[in-house]
């Protein structure tokens, strides 16, 4: 694992994940909004690396005159720092948490295509973890929407 990955996953995820005893990792038979919740959050902290490490690869790219990876390079910083606030909000389960997948979804699917776009494997894969990241955030949004209003 790159030392930036470790970075991200630690950053996003370990501390919201072992503050919230939702997540702990029992044996219990999981609420399927907990189970969705738990992809989301990995989906996010997955993505949110991938951005980082096309980032990189980008700002190399432009550094040696390859103009046309500046608007994916754009993207991918703010897509990634989506990613990460979703993983965030998701993990302690906020009251922010649909606003928050609607927003990372849209930015999965906007920055997705544009990575796609570069023919370099790191490119390739950074769209193909964005897409994953957009489906499970639309995967919580779908579950969050049904569920039933009341206290928490």
């Amino acid at each position: 694992m790159h030392r930036r990955e470790l970075l991200g996953v630690l950053g996003a995820s370990a501390a919201g994940l072992a503050a919230s005893p939702a997540w702990a990792g029992d044996d219990k038979p999981k609420d399927p909004l907990v189970e969705c919740g738990c992809k989301c959050v990995e989906a996010c902290c997955d993505a949110m690396n991938w951005c980082n490490e096309a980032f990189l690869h980008c700002s190399k790219e432009l550094a040696a005159g390859r103009v046309g990876h500046a608007k994916a390079m754009a993207l991918l910083l703010d897509c990634g720092e989506v990613c990460s606030a979703a993983a965030k909000l998701v993990a302690r389960e906020s009251a922010f948490t649909a606003q928050v997948c609607r927003t990372c979804a849209e930015a999965c699917a906007i920055a997705a295509p544009e990575c796609e776009k570069l023919d370099h494997p790191t490119m390739k894969d950074a769209g193909k973890s964005l897409k994953k990241c957009a489906d499970a955030c639309k995967a919580l949004l779908d579950l969050v929407n049904k569920k039933p209003a009341g206290p928490r």
